[in-house]
């Protein structure tokens, strides 16, 4: 039965300021930002093992994190080294204790890449979670925990709170796992499953509530018996300040690009990301002019997708293949270009899809064309603002490209309508007085 969702709104320390500069405070950022306390002052824990400050990836976790503390509360992350070290140096330590941009982060020595084997990446997330269950255990007194999943095992350290510390804590959900990984097919073992689901419920039921990003997330939850009342929609959501600046025709220039109609894809190219679509895609377009597919990313796979687009003799021609940016870079390079890309893997259990990169798309104000259907389609095409593909037909993308390209009026009804879509539904300064309501709440639960 589906229920309603409860949307309301050793040690080495040294301090950093965020990448812009040496001697440069931290930019500016509006996102998630929450003008004056809407509850009493919390001491708040935040648990990411993927926080990021200036990498290639979501700064989400840092966001959320500066604008807590701008409301007047007291903010530390547990994080691993991984993600972070890409923005910045971190020391090598086991345990290192920083401020960042006036937040507390405590980085464990853990490192993680998504070019990582499976099993590395097993070991990478259980490392994080003994280092940060002790991390939990030690820590000084604070009034409510916030651990994300994925990877699930962090679900650990709020059992660590809940027993051990006798302090609340709140479950964010960005994937449904084992659920998702199992039903596409990538996690095998039917053992495995059934043991991390057991351990997934046993998360959901000690905690004090459960945050999905997604309203199909939530659904589910419920449906599998995590009380209504306990369920939270609050999505990953969009500074819409970071695109209030002017298109990077530079960036365009220097890759070969000026004067083409560019449809871009910026993400991770992994196997979930099925890629191949846009290889094949690439092939409908030979001979068609300007137009040009832009794929932004690295993952476990754009080793193999670059041979098969050499191959093809798409390559550098209607596909173009380059390295990650910065996340500062993201928003003017979007806006540079006429279209963006969402594409993945049709395998079940896409459908809870709402990736980062949807947010970052509408804000753009640019059309979409999306090959999946999830819920991210859902938002997409019942605002106007986008097209969907045939997953199992890549002819279908190309088609779609032309119409966008033949028809400018169109494609910017479509892009207006996502901008103002990320306006109403996904602006991250409503989305930080939810997240807020949603700690303040737990923190008087015991």
């Amino acid at each position: 039965m589906r229920g309603e969702h409860k949307a309301v709104g050793g040690i080495a320390e040294k301090n950093y300021t965020a990448p812009g500069g040496a001697g440069r405070a931290c930019p500016a950022r509006t996102r998630w930002t929450v003008r004056g306390p809407l509850s009493p002052r919390m001491r708040i824990v935040l648990v990411y093992q993927h926080f990021m400050v200036g990498g290639v990836g979501s700064t989400k976790p840092y966001d959320l994190a500066r604008s807590l503390r701008a409301a007047g509360h007291d903010v530390t992350v547990i994080c691993g080294r991984g993600y972070l070290s890409q923005g910045m140096d971190v020391p090598r330590g086991l345990v290192n204790r920083l401020v960042i941009g006036g937040v507390n982060v405590i980085c464990l020595g853990v490192d993680y890449r998504q070019q990582m084997a499976f099993g590395r990446r097993v070991a990478a997330f259980l490392a994080f979670t003994v280092l940060a269950m002790l991390t939990v255990a030690f820590q000084r007194h604070y009034d409510v925990l916030l651990v994300s999943s994925t990877p699930l095992t962090v679900g650990m350290l709020g059992l660590v709170s809940r027993y051990v510390r006798r302090i609340p804590y709140v479950f964010e959900i960005r994937d449904l796992w084992p659920e998702v990984p199992y039903r596409a097919g990538f996690l095998h073992s039917k053992a495995l499953f059934r043991l991390s689901t057991l351990f997934e419920e046993w998360f959901y039921r000690e905690s004090a509530a459960v945050c999905a990003i997604s309203r199909r997330m939530c659904d589910r939850l419920i449906e599998r018996g995590v009380p209504a009342r306990k369920v939270h929609f609050v999505p990953t959501g969009v500074a819409l300040a970071e695109y209030d600046t002017e298109p990077d025709r530079a960036f365009l220039e220097a890759n070969g690009l000026a004067g083409c109609w560019v449809a871009a894809y910026v993400g991770s190219h992994g196997r979930v990301n099925a890629l191949d679509y846009l290889v094949a895609a690439a092939e409908h377009l030979q001979g068609e002019g300007n137009i040009r597919i832009v794929a932004i990313g690295d993952g476990s796979e754009k080793r193999r997708l670059r041979a098969e687009a050499q191959r093809r003799g798409v390559l550098g021609g209607p596909l173009v293949m380059l390295d990650p940016v910065p996340r500062r870079q993201v928003p003017g390079i979007l806006m540079a270009c006429d279209a963006m890309l969402m594409i993945n893997s049709s395998r079940p259990g896409m459908g809870y899809l709402m990736t980062n990169k949807f947010f970052d798309y509408l804000a753009s104000g640019r059309p979409i064309v999306a090959n999946v259907r999830a819920e991210l389609t859902e938002w997409m095409l019942h605002a106007g603002c986008g097209e969907l593909a045939d997953p199992d037909d890549p002819q279908a993308l190309a088609e779609a490209l032309r119409r966008l390209r033949d028809d400018p009026d169109r494609a910017a009804r479509m892009g207006s309508q996502g901008r103002e879509l990320a306006r109403r539904e996904f602006d991250r300064h409503r989305l930080g007085r939810r997240w807020e309501r949603i700690l303040a709440a737990a923190a008087h639960v015991s």
